[in-house]
């Protein structure tokens, strides 16, 4: 009986996570835009590092891994309280996994994720956002659609997504609820079925997931 109760365990576990797939909208890719957002005239936030995050989540059919990102610097630019521009740069060497306790396989994954297999660090530490475009979001959902040029190991796309951005006396913040991006379009390739057709169940998805919030404060003049 106990072995018949250990064996439907773990089966209901593999079912639970063999259906783990990407959660929130994908985010749109594009060419990188030309012509970024005009901030001429608007006052400018700057963001709190420590008070802001990146968090992530990367999958498999057998599970996922989560993990944090932290910004190294970044700007708000608002004009009353309608946001009309920004810039951030986001510190690679911050990247921590926060699933795994056992601090060898946290390391080993950590590292991994770290390796030219992934982010390449070493060549790559800052991946950079700067906003091209913000309009009104007319879908529904966060009340901005946020178009601009990510980069990631060198590669540029232009990346739409929806935000919440709010203005209360001298501080800022903003929201991202999750959504997802695809990450062979910045040449990260490992174990992806679109490349290799020979991985059955090993393969990982191509769509990871970012959720983001911001804190800031209005620059000195």
């Amino acid at each position: 009986m106990n072995k018949l109760i250990t064996v439907a365990i773990f089966s209901s576990l593999a079912i639970m996570f063999s259906c783990t797939t990407p959660g929130g909208e994908k985010a749109k890719l594009a060419q990188a835009d030309t012509i970024v957002a005009n901030t001429e005239g608007a006052d400018k936030y700057d963001i709190d590092a420590s008070q802001s995050k990146i968090e992530w989540i990367g999958y498999k059919p057998t599970g996922q891994h989560n993990g944090t990102l932290a910004l190294k610097s970044g700007s708000l630019f608002l004009v009353d309280d309608t946001p009309v521009g920004g810039e951030f740069v986001i510190d690679m060497n911050s990247l921590k996994v926060l699933d795994l306790e056992d601090p060898e396989w946290n390391g080993k994954l950590t590292g991994h994720l770290r390796s030219p297999d992934f982010f390449d660090v070493d060549k790559n530490p800052e991946a950079k956002f700067v906003v091209t475009r913000i309009v009104r979001n007319k879908a529904g959902g966060p009340a901005y659609l946020l178009t601009g040029n990510l980069t990631i190991k060198g590669i540029t796309k232009s990346v739409s997504f929806g935000t919440d951005i709010a203005k209360e006396g001298d501080s800022v913040s903003g929201t991202a609820p999750q959504f997802t991006i695809d990450r062979t379009e910045y040449d990260i390739k490992y174990k992806s079925n679109k490349f290799f057709s020979d991985l059955q169940n090993e393969f990982i998805n191509d769509e990871f997931a970012l959720t983001i919030s911001l804190k800031g404060k209005k620059a000195s003049s």
